[in-house]
């Protein structure tokens, strides 16, 4: 259980400097919170990694992160999707991820596919990028 939403807490969207920066877009929230629901059904046991969350100023440029990245903004997470369960293969395949989130929202937000993680903002724009 999460003290913001059924399945994730505050801390996971801090940025990972140390600097405390730890608020997160609501709107972002309600977006993982239908990715986990609709995977949940398929895999019965899921857990969602928030690999890339909010960035401070000097992070991101630690990072080599963009100067519009959305982290700045807490509107964005890279995430990877685990099944837990004995019977599936540990981390589902981002394509799946991307798919799912491409279709759901066709005509919003950015998803960014990588190999081993997606990328989620909730932009007002339709952005995509695909660097498998």
């Amino acid at each position: 259980m999460g003290d913001i939403s059924d399945h994730f807490s505050r801390w996971e969207f801090t940025c990972r400097c140390g600097c405390g920066f730890n608020t997160v877009d609501i709107e972002l929230v309600d977006v993982l919170e239908d990715l986990y629901e609709n995977f949940e059904i398929i895999y019965k046991e899921i857990k969602i990694e928030i690999t890339g969350p909010n960035r401070c100023w000097q992070h991101n440029l630690d990072e080599e992160g963009e100067d519009g990245s959305k982290h700045l903004l807490a509107q964005a997470a890279d995430i990877k999707v685990f099944c837990i369960k004995t019977y599936c293969p540990s981390q589902i395949d981002s394509e799946l991820i991307w798919s799912y989130l491409t279709t759901k929202y066709s005509d919003k937000y950015g998803i960014g596919r990588y190999r081993d993680r997606t990328h989620i903002d909730v932009r007002k724009n339709k952005a995509r990028w695909d660097k498998t």
